[in-house]
């Protein structure tokens, strides 16, 4: 499943059980999406692709971090603009965190085939990811859709 170790508890530390609780909405919400990044059906797979749960686990804490809510106070706003533009998603879905957690795992898979990056490169990619992300989330998206359209991606 793309553990780095034998012991998955060593990649969970840093999300905790909230990046296997996004890990289990892409799979159970976004299904052909969750099957494509675990089994790359479409790019190529190999050796040197990135760990998929490990992954999984690094963009959750990414998310929450762009977002400003890794570190804060249960009940304050965010402080960063990217997690004040994301407020407005919150207005549209309760599920906001995890649509969003689903479009940056696409779209790390997207920047990784572009790229064809290796592992050693993963934290060249999630930091990509991370600014594009942030970029598009500051452009104020109403929707999940228009995140996505801001993104060119499409799943």
């Amino acid at each position: 499943m793309g553990w780095q170790g034998e012991d998955p508890g060593t990649d969970i530390r840093g999300a905790g059980v909230f990046g296997l609780d996004n890990l289990l909405y892409l799979g159970t919400y976004h299904s052909k999406l969750f099957d494509h990044l675990l089994h790359k059906r479409r790019g190529v797979w190999d050796d040197v692709d990135y760990p998929f749960a490990a992954a999984s686990m690094n963009l959750t804490f990414t998310l929450a971090d762009v977002l400003g809510i890794a570190r804060s106070k249960p009940g304050m706003l965010p402080k960063t603009a990217a997690g004040r533009a994301f407020c407005q998603l919150l207005t549209e879905s309760d599920v906001a965190f995890e649509e969003v957690y689903c479009v940056m795992f696409a779209l790390l898979d997207h920047v990784w085939v572009q790229r064809k990056a290796s592992y050693m490169e993963f934290g060249a990619v999630l930091k990509q990811v991370r600014d594009k992300l942030d970029a598009a989330l500051q452009s104020k998206p109403q929707s999940i859709r228009q995140l996505k359209q801001h993104l060119g991606l499409q799943y």
